[in-house]
């Protein structure tokens, strides 16, 4: 059990999550609502990276996870980001999370551990790329 709750230890643990949740509905609306297999298989070859470095450092911060006293779980936290018009909007939505996520453990793990925070500022560009590879390739759908 922790010893004391920390705000970026936190931080990490909820970030993790957000970043393996988003990157798994990429996946999946890529492989079964768009049947794209490459940029599928590009996403795929992140995600192994991603997870490796997630899988190695998870454990250490698993431990300062507070749901109970998380006001974001409910449901009006999330309400106003609710309205999503096609599964086009879902996948970017959850690539803007990928981001998001990205950016939040480089600078968290700026005070904890540099070549982290590099490898996620990598990610970060990585995924700024990408959604412009989809944008790109669905423009259409996009008008």
């Amino acid at each position: 059990m922790a010893k004391l709750l920390l705000p970026k230890d936190r931080i990490i643990d909820v970030n993790f999550n957000r970043l393996r949740e988003a990157l798994k509905i990429c996946e999946d609306l890529l492989r079964f609502s768009f049947e794209d297999k490459n940029l599928l298989f590009l996403l795929r070859q992140e995600v192994k990276k991603i997870r490796k470095v997630i899988l190695k450092e998870e454990k250490k911060y698993l431990p300062f996870r507070n749901v109970k006293k998380d006001w974001g779980k409910e449901y009006e936290y999330d309400k106003s980001f609710l309205k999503i018009k096609n599964e086009r909007e879902l996948l970017l939505r959850n690539l803007k999370r990928c981001q998001e996520s990205c950016r939040i453990l480089e600078e968290i793990y700026k005070l904890k551990n540099e070549k982290i925070a590099a490898f996620f500022k990598k990610e970060r560009f990585f995924f700024y790329d990408f959604e412009k590879k989809v944008f790109l390739k669905f423009r259409k759908e996009f008008d």
